[in-house]
């Protein structure tokens, strides 16, 4: 069966089992969200299934993504960003995190360190078997 889906927050003002209820009557079989706190992501999952939707995936933040190649505090909370959506998948049980490398028109170059964050996450992911899909690569 070919999946069809929808952010799970793309019309607002309506509750998580409101919004989960709409998807279904329209058709939709799964869904993805941005990162919550942990437990958040639990309930959605369930409500999720209660309606025989997938919870696909999960957006990481990409505000301080182009931190992660900078010698920088904001390079290690930019990784923390990411370490925490693959944790967030795991509560979820949606098997995939949507990850940019960059962010904007010029982004930084291309680093060692940043290299090195990345490896850190890859790693991470796969001690939780959890997908990384990077999209909007660089300009």
């Amino acid at each position: 069966m070919r999946k069809i889906g929808i952010n799970l927050h793309s019309v607002p003002g309506l509750s998580d089992e409101e919004y989960m209820t709409r998807i279904a009557d329209l058709g939709f079989n799964c869904t993805f969200t941005g990162v919550f706190e942990k437990a958040r992501h639990t309930q959605i999952a369930e409500l999720a299934a209660t309606h025989g939707i997938e919870y696909e995936t999960v957006h990481c933040p990409f505000d301080r993504i182009n931190h992660i190649w900078l010698d920088d505090d904001q390079g290690e909370n930019a990784l923390f960003d990411l370490t925490n959506t693959v944790d967030c998948c795991v509560a979820a049980g949606a098997p995939i995190a949507i990850i940019h490398l960059s962010s904007g028109r010029k982004p930084p170059s291309i680093t060692d360190i940043g290299r090195a964050r990345f490896a850190r996450l890859v790693d991470h992911a796969v001690k939780n078997n959890v997908t990384l899909a990077f999209e909007n690569q660089r300009m």
